[in-house]
């Protein structure tokens, strides 16, 4: 990619979207475009909002501008992603870590739909993240041909942030004595988990992926499998690859609402 499409608003702006940009344009070698969409560019040039803000990325050493654009946010940062391509978006979205009480804005629920280029959501709450470190990168997928092919994707996005890619598979299933199957009977318990070892190797086999760095795990709850694996492996990102009319987009939709770190959408 050469371009980082990063939405900024005035009235709402934390460090960790600055940190999480800045991580990828390192890691690409890529340009910032800070795009903020409103009416309100007076006000913030008044105050220099703009200049600290850039300021903030050179002193870096990151090429940034900021670009100024009125209308619908989603219309002008879905345009302006595709004037940049290739290029990666990355947004913010307010959330709330409670399954009952889960949301995203209805900016962010658009993007998913209508962006074709790889998507990032970083939470509101999500502290600044460090850059001293190489990052945990997890590639969620399902077993599709498409789903597989985009682990080469991932593992570009993974250089990107600096990080080792892992992949990541949920089996939707129960929890009985110990094992998982999908119907709780612990008489199948044997030959599920053999389907999990079959799963491995297929991922591996189709895509030359260490075995070791593929985790495939049985959930009653596809999104709450790829939440809670990631939190053990302690992901510092998370992958998903999805298509706008793809029921999984429902899964995209609840890791979103409860994550704790950035989510990658690939549409594929």
């Amino acid at each position: 990619m050469n371009r980082i499409v990063v939405g900024v608003s005035f009235r709402s702006h934390w460090k960790a979207l600055d940190a999480v940009a800045a991580r990828l344009a390192h890691g690409a070698n890529a340009e910032v475009v800070l795009t903020h969409v409103g009416a309100d560019r007076a006000a913030i040039e008044e105050l220099r909002w703009d200049v600290s803000l850039l300021q903030d990325f050179r002193d870096q050493d990151i090429g940034a501008r900021l670009e100024w654009r009125q209308g619908d946010p989603v219309v002008q940062l879905v345009a302006c992603v595709d004037e940049h391509a290739p290029a990666m978006l990355l947004v913010g979205a307010s959330t709330v870590h409670d399954a009952r009480r889960g949301f995203l804005g209805s900016t962010t629920q658009r993007l998913i739909h209508q962006v074709t280029s790889p998507l990032v959501v970083v939470p509101t709450d999500m502290p600044i993240p460090r850059q001293d470190k190489p990052w945990r990168v997890v590639y969620a997928t399902d077993l599709s041909s498409d789903g597989l092919a985009g682990v080469d994707k991932a593992l570009a996005l993974a250089e990107a942030f600096q990080g080792e890619l892992q992949v990541l598979h949920v089996v939707k299933g129960r929890h009985h004595g110990g094992l998982w199957s999908q119907t709780g009977d612990p008489s199948e318990g044997i030959s599920n988990a053999g389907k999990l070892a079959a799963a491995v190797e297929h991922i591996a086999c189709e895509t030359d992926f260490d075995p070791e760095l593929i985790h495939v795990l049985s959930c009653p709850s596809v999104a709450y499998g790829i939440l809670d694996e990631c939190e053990r492996l302690e992901a510092d990102v998370i992958i998903l690859a999805t298509r706008a009319e793809d029921p999984n987009v429902s899964v995209a939709q609840a890791v979103l609402r409860l994550s704790e770190v950035p989510v990658c959408l690939l549409r594929r």
